[in-house]
């Protein structure tokens, strides 16, 4: 599977892992599931590692996730996102837009190469309440 998920309930961390060229299917169905979980709370950071992803994602995809999120924005306001990426300027560039256009949505999202920074900010970092654009 290109993407699966998995909650961490001890820290609060819903792990996000991806590791092939993901297809919107597999995203919402993914994030979906996650976000129905019984064991899923507000508390919970999500941490997307897609370091396994050496195909950059289309614009359509980082469009279609975004529409996801904005459909999910009552589930996801004021939670924290880290985003893990391989090292290169093409994936820390899209990454990086989506993490810009998903505070419009009250999420807040960081971009991240390494793995353990990522999980330190998730872990020390409250969420900021980010004004929701109308």
């Amino acid at each position: 599977m290109a993407l699966r998920y998995q909650l961490h309930p001890g820290d609060r961390i819903a792990l996000l892992e991806a590791n092939a060229e993901l297809e919107f299917e597999q995203w919402e169905g993914q994030v979906g599931a996650m976000l129905d979980e019984p064991a899923f709370t507000a508390e919970h950071k999500i941490l997307f590692d897609r370091r396994g992803v050496t195909a950059l994602e289309s614009e359509a995809f980082v469009q279609a996730v975004l529409n996801d999120l904005e459909h999910n924005a009552w589930r996801l306001r004021d939670t924290l996102w880290a985003i893990v990426i391989g090292d290169t300027p093409e994936s820390c560039g899209r990454a990086r837009s989506l993490a810009h256009r998903a505070t419009r949505f009250g999420i807040e999202t960081r971009v991240f190469t390494d793995l353990i920074r990522a999980r330190v900010w998730l872990l020390e970092s409250a969420p900021a309440v980010l004004p929701v654009a109308s």
